[in-house]
């Protein structure tokens, strides 16, 4: 009877992961994280090289294709759960380029050069410098009218 309940369930009726089972999962992921660091910085450092070789050798769409793909894994640090300061809560930076917020706001993250940017479906928008983050994240915020300031967020603390 319950294999039968789980086949035929859909999506939108399964129950999300109990909270202890959701702390786990984010431990998981940052330990991935932390393990997956000095890989990702020895492959950045051989991908800037060939870029810096494809920009010498008058290759630009070689050049532009490393650019991003340097980009792309330097923007993996920023990725994760932050503590809100702007607005409060928690925002939720994920992997597949989504955003959600405790507030329930949701929205898609995307590359822009040097910057990671933030869209908001409720029209705010955060602009983040690709850099390693450490314990807070800086960047600007900008809301629906276009006013701008500057933000800092920490990681939360887990219970």
């Amino acid at each position: 009877m319950l294999v039968t309940f789980l086949h035929t369930a859909s999506a939108a009726e399964v129950a999300p992961l109990p909270a202890a089972a959701q702390k786990l999962q984010r431990d998981y992921v940052k330990s991935i994280e932390d393990a997956d660091a000095p890989i990702r910085d020895r492959y950045v450092a051989a991908l800037t090289k060939l870029y810096d070789l494809a920009m010498s050798s008058g290759k630009p769409d070689e050049a532009l294709a490393l650019k991003r793909e340097i980009n792309l894994q330097q923007a993996q640090p920023l990725l994760g759960r932050w503590n809100d300061a702007e607005g409060g809560g928690v925002l939720d930076i994920r992997r597949d380029g989504s955003l959600g917020h405790s507030n329930g706001s949701t929205g898609h993250w995307e590359l822009k050069g040097e910057v990671i940017c933030l869209f908001w479906d409720n029209g705010w928008k955060h602009e983040i410098p690709l850099a390693k983050p450490g314990a807070i994240l800086r960047g600007k915020i900008l809301n629906p009218s276009g006013e701008t300031k500057s933000f800092s967020e920490t990681r939360p603390h887990e219970k």
